[in-house]
């Protein structure tokens, strides 16, 4: 007996492959429009050698025609075989026309829905089968894009740890004069073209920064008596480009996800090696992708389009997004976060002890709304 799958071939075609492992077929048959027929050819790459393959374009908006094609297809199938129909994807005619044929002239076959993006439900026995797995790395493979250049979570230490939090109380406490004073030192060091191997000197009127190589340690001073001297393995990364905020919200992720799926300071390469993107934290949750721009403040709006591009273009719509800062955010900046759909937390919304838990609730609801409907 020949195991037959049939799948409906829409732009969410990781839930497509998704159900192809769970069915494991000898055969498969791709039904894609015009507009997903490549999508449908990656597909059959995928399992080349594995699992044989034919693609059948489906017209758009011909009930007709659509009709006859799966008549055609039931038609060509013998009835001493196995036969499976995944319904997930594609256009809601095409559910349609499928389910009204096959339910009535192969009753025994299995037709197959994902909802809730990882939730699989057999339309036949009107049961739920389980949870189908996710693989990011398939997801990035199907959409022919390399996952980034990242830091593990892991390869932060207990001193990077205490050397974040004196940095972060240190915000707390003087962030209208540190701000300030980050954004000049941030000038000086582009415009001189330093980096992590030169002993840095800087002063202005909000402070005073150095650095000195060979201790690996930098002091931030803003008057004689309010100053922070911290080293640590990751001192540089966790002074420069506010990496202390960074690390701060990974550390609070990784009381809800497994911590080695964490990966941090994510950079997305184009063709000839350069920097096409960045993400600051990537977290594969088990179930979707979560992308995560970190921000101790935010006024202006650009950086919240650019993100929420960042997330169309390589997350597709096996992912979610989160923008997160240190202080509630500006209005401007939270209409904007509503208006591209990405979920907003600020770390001091609530106490330290309370802050795991806040966040876990706000990420149970962001991860398992579906991006199906």
């Amino acid at each position: 007996m020949t195991k037959i799958h049939i799948a409906l071939v829409g732009k969410q075609i990781q839930a497509v492959c998704n159900v192809i492992n769970r069915v494991k077929p000898d055969k498969m048959i791709l039904l894609p429009s015009k507009d997903s027929l490549a999508l449908a050819e990656r597909i059959k790459e995928y399992y080349k050698g594995t699992i044989a393959c034919d693609i059948r374009e489906l017209p758009v908006d011909n009930l007709v025609e659509i009709n006859k094609i799966a008549e055609d297809i039931f038609d060509s199938i013998d009835t001493n075989n196995e036969v499976s129909l995944d319904l997930t994807t594609g256009l809601k005619s095409w559910a349609i026309c499928f389910f009204s044929i096959f339910r009535e002239k192969s009753p025994q076959a299995d037709i197959y829905y994902i909802y809730q993006e990882n939730k699989l439900f057999n339309l036949t026995t009107e049961k739920e089968v389980g949870e189908v797995d996710f693989d990011y790395k398939l997801l990035f493979w199907l959409h022919n894009i390399n996952f980034p250049i990242y830091t593990p979570y892991s390869v932060y230490t207990s001193e990077d740890f205490i050397t974040m939090n004196a940095l972060k109380e240190f915000y707390h406490k003087h962030s209208k004069v540190l701000t300030p004073l980050m954004k000049q030192y941030g000038g000086y060091m582009n415009k001189n073209k330093l980096t992590v191997q030169d002993n840095v000197e800087f002063s202005c009127d909000k402070g005073k920064i150095s650095w000195n190589v060979e201790r690996n340690t930098i002091t931030i001073e803003i008057s004689e008596e309010e100053k922070v001297t911290v080293s640590s393995p990751l001192v540089w990364h966790l002074v420069n480009g506010g990496g202390w905020f960074e690390y701060y919200v990974a550390t609070v992720m990784a009381n809800i996800y497994q911590p080695d799926q964490i990966f941090m300071n994510c950079h997305f390469k184009g063709p000839d090696n350069n920097d096409m993107n960045e993400v600051d934290i990537i977290v594969n949750t088990g179930k979707k992708l979560l992308f995560v721009e970190c921000k101790t403040q935010i006024k202006g709006t650009t950086e919240i389009n650019k993100f929420a591009n960042v997330v169309r273009t390589y997350g597709a719509l096996s992912s979610k997004s989160l923008f997160v800062t240190y202080w509630p955010m500006y209005r401007n900046g939270k209409e904007m976060c509503e208006r591209c759909s990405i979920p907003t937390f600020n770390m001091t919304s609530c106490e330290e002890k309370d802050l795991i838990n806040n966040l876990k609730e706000q990420l149970d609801i962001i991860i398992n709304r579906s991006n199906l409907g």
